[in-house]
């Protein structure tokens, strides 16, 4: 099984023939699975694919692999923090104050059944697109080196 899994998963690699084009797939994918935008990640998925002409089913993939059930609030929660960092620390923003009129019914519902409060939207927002575009632009250059590496040579026809 693990043969089977790991000879698609290069075929599918190696199906895109630009490491660059598969590395700026890769990193777009990963901004998506770490933006807050819940509900829109298959559609910017798709929408990015479509637009810069870049493989979806590897955007799919990697963006789901990294973002799923398990991996979910853990990745909300890191840009939750550095957004409210940012905001409520380094700014002195009441994170409360600035946010949109429908949070009050949010973090009253959160109060009562979690027992959070004044959860910040914004520092969400912004928090979760740092994260996202600081993951993304970081692994960029190392991805496009390594796809290099990987189709270069003989190596890139040995599994199609």
């Amino acid at each position: 099984m693990r043969h089977f899994i790991s000879r698609h998963a290069k075929r599918l690699l190696l199906y895109e023939r630009s490491p660059k084009k598969l590395a700026l797939a890769v990193s777009i994918a990963l901004y998506v699975a770490i933006s807050p935008f819940l509900g829109l990640h298959t559609i910017m998925l798709v929408a990015a694919g479509w637009i810069f002409g870049l493989n979806i089913p590897v955007l799919i993939i990697v963006s789901y692999t990294l973002n799923n059930p398990w991996t979910m609030v853990p990745l909300m929660l890191g840009g939750y923090w550095v957004g409210y960092k940012i905001l409520h620390t380094w700014l002195g923003l009441s994170v409360a104050a600035t946010n949109p009129s429908l949070m009050h019914f949010v973090n009253g519902y959160l109060y009562q059944y979690i027992g959070l409060q004044d959860v910040s939207f914004w520092a969400w927002m912004l928090g979760g697109n740092i994260v996202g575009l600081a993951v993304a632009l970081g692994a960029y250059p190392f991805l496009h080196t390594l796809f290099k590496r990987i189709n270069a040579g003989a190596g890139a026809n040995k599994w199609l």
